[in-house]
C-alpha cells in the first residue's frame, strides 16, 4: 500500500459524513515500535549506521526511549533461531537475544509495554515461564511474550527436521497452557510477609499444576511469584490457518502483515469471529498490523526518499533473498527489470514451513506490471509488511481509515530506512494522532496489561 497526494483524507469528521460511527465505548488506536534492526535490509546503508548497531544496548534503549516519549504501548523485538552465513553479506547479522535485551532496558524505561519473541519449539515452558515472569517484576508489570513456533532453526536444536506445521501450533497450545498454568500457581495473595509469626507466604495458596499432555509433563509449581500482571500479555504473529486460529483462541494483541484495506478488514473480522467461537469476548484481543512508512515535508519529497533508501541495495543477494522469502523459487536467469513468471513461485500452501509470508510475496509479485526488481525492493523495505510514503498529514489520515474503518486496532511502527524515521513518525505524525483524540497522550496508572483494558491483572 503506497499514498501519495491523490489519496483521499480521512479524518474523524469525513468518517462521520460517510456514516462510519465511532463504537461506544470509544476505542483507543494502540501503537508499538518493532525495535532492534526494523527498517528492512537496507537500515545499515542509512548515514550513521555503526558496525555494532545490532549489539549496542544503547542503540535499543534509544529506540524504546523514543517511544516512550511519544506515549506508545509497547516496544516490540522480533527473533529467529536458524541463522545463514550468506544472510550476512547484504543486511546486519547477529543481534541481541531478545528476553536478555529487555531485562536491561527494563530500568532505562519507566512505563513503555516491553515484548519479546520466543519459540514454543526450541524452549521449555517451565524456564521460559520463569524468564518472562522475571522481566515483568524487573519492569514492574509491562512484559509482553511474542508467541511463535519457529519456521527454523532445527538443527541447532538437534532435530533432523521441523515437525508439520499443524503439530508446531498443537505443541504451542500445550505450551501456553502449561506457561499460564504456572504463572497461576501463586495466588494473589500468596505472599503474607507477616514478621510477626515468621510467615513469609502461604504455602496452601502455592500450587502444582501436575501438567501431563502429549509433548510436556510439569508438574509445578513455578519457583518465583506471581507476575504483576497475573499473565503477561500474550502477542502472536501467526498468520496462516493454523497462526490464526492459534492466535484466535490464546493472542491478545495480533501482530500481522496485511497490505490492502478489504483484506485486514476480513483478517480482523475472521479473527474476532474465531475468537468469540473460542468463547472471548469482543474486545478480548487486538489487531496490529506492521506499517512502515517514509514520511516527507511534501509529496515529492517523500517519493525521492522513498526511492533513495533501496538505491544502494545489492541486487543479486536481494534476488537469493526473495527466492528464500518465496519458499524456495527458482529466480536464477531473469532480468530484474522482467517479470516472475507464475510458474517458477512456489504455492505457499504446499509449505512445510511459513506460508503466510510467501503467499505476501508472491501475491506481490503477480500484480500486474510489477517486475523482480521492483519485488526485491519491496521485500527489502518492510518484509511482506505494510509500506506508506507521504506527509505527516497524509499517513496520520492512513493510520485513522483504517482504524476507523476497524482493519485496525493499531499499528507496529517499523521505522524505514533513514537516520530521522522514527523521530519523524513520533514528532510529526503522532502529535496530529493525538489531535485526532485517537492515541494517548499521557500514560494512565497499572499494568501493561491494565492499560491496555485486557483484564486479568
Amino acid at each position: 500500500m503506497s499514498i501519495d497526494s491523490t489519496t483521499r483524507p480521512h479524518t474523524a469528521r469525513t468518517a462521520a459524513r460517510a456514516g462510519s460511527a465511532r463504537p461506544a465505548p470509544r476505542r483507543r488506536l494502540l501503537l508499538g515500535l518493532l525495535g532492534g534492526t526494523s527498517g528492512g535490509r537496507t537500515q545499515w546503508l542509512s548515514d550513521g549506521a555503526r558496525r555494532d548497531d545490532v549489539v549496542d544496548i544503547d542503540r535499543y534503549a534509544r529506540q524504546a526511549q523514543v517511544a516512550e516519549a511519544a506515549f506508545f504501548d509497547a516496544y516490540f523485538l522480533a527473533d529467529g533461531l536458524g541463522f545463514d552465513p550468506t544472510h550476512a553479506q547484504g543486511q546486519p547479522a547477529g543481534g541481541l537475544e531478545p528476553l536478555t535485551t529487555l531485562s536491561a532496558l527494563a530500568p532505562r524505561t519507566t512505563h513503555i509495554g516491553l515484548v519479546a519473541t520466543a519459540s514454543t519449539s526450541f524452549n521449555h515452558p517451565y524456564n521460559l515461564a520463569r524468564r518472562i515472569a522475571s522481566i515483568d517484576h524487573i519492569s514492574r508489570g509491562r512484559a509482553g511474550w511474542n508467541v511463535v513456533t519457529s519456521s527454523g532453526g532445527e538443527a541447532n536444536f538437534g532435530w533432523d527436521a521441523l515437525p508439520p506445521q499443524e503439530e508446531r501450533y498443537r505443541r504451542a497450545a500445550e505450551f501456553v497452557d502449561v506457561v499460564d498454568a504456572l504463572w497461576r500457581s501463586w495466588e494473589p495473595d500468596a505472599v503474607v510477609f507477616d514478621r510477626s509469626r515468621q510467615v513469609y507466604a502461604d504455602p496452601d495458596k502455592i500450587h502444582r499444576i501436575g501438567f501431563a499432555g502429549d509433548y510436556f509433563r510439569v508438574e509445578g509449581p513455578m519457583n518465583i511469584q506471581r507476575p504483576p500482571q497475573g499473565r503477561p500479555v500474550l502477542f502472536q504473529a501467526g498468520s496462516s490457518a493454523s497462526g490464526k486460529e492459534f492466535g484466535a483462541r490464546y493472542g491478545e494483541v495480533v501482530y500481522t502483515a496485511q497490505q490492502h484495506l478489504d483484506e485486514a478488514l476480513a483478517f480482523r473480522a475472521d479473527l474476532l469471529a474465531a475468537a468469540e467461537a473460542h468463547g472471548r469476548g469482543p474486545h478480548a484481543l487486538r489487531v496490529l498490523p506492521g506499517l512502515s512508512a517514509v514520511i516527507g515535508d511534501t509529496p515529492e519529497q517523500a517519493r525521492e526518499l522513498d526511492h533513495a533508501i533501496t538505491d544502494g541495495l545489492d541486487w543479486e543477494f536481494g534476488r537469493r533473498s526473495l527466492a528464500a522469502a518465496l519458499g524456495g523459487a527458482d529466480l536464477s536467469g531473469l532480468e530484474l527489470d522482467e517479470r516472475i513468471p507464475p510458474e517458477r513461485l512456489p504455492d505457499p500452501s504446499a509449505l512445510g514451513r511459513r506460508q503466510s509470508r510467501p503467499a505476501i510475496f508472491r501475491r506481490y509479485a503477480l500484480q500486474p506490471g510489477t517486475t523482480l526488481r521492483d519485488t526485491i525492493r519491496y521485500a527489502a523495505r518492510a518484509a511482506g509488511h505494510g509500506t506508506l510514503r507521504g506527509t505527516p498529514r497524509q499517513v496520520a489520515d492512513h493510520v485513522l481509515d483504517w482504524f476507523e474503518r476497524g482493519a485496525a486496532d493499531g499499528f507496529i511502527v517499523m521505522p524505514p530506512a533513514y537516520p530521522d524515521a522514527l523521530t519523524d513518525f513520533t514528532t510529526k505524525v503522532v502529535p496530529l494522532l493525538q489531535e485526532a483524540g485517537v492515541v494517548q497522550d499521557s500514560y494512565g496508572e497499572g499494568t501493561l496489561r491494565h492499560r491496555l483494558d485486557l483484564g486479568l491483572d
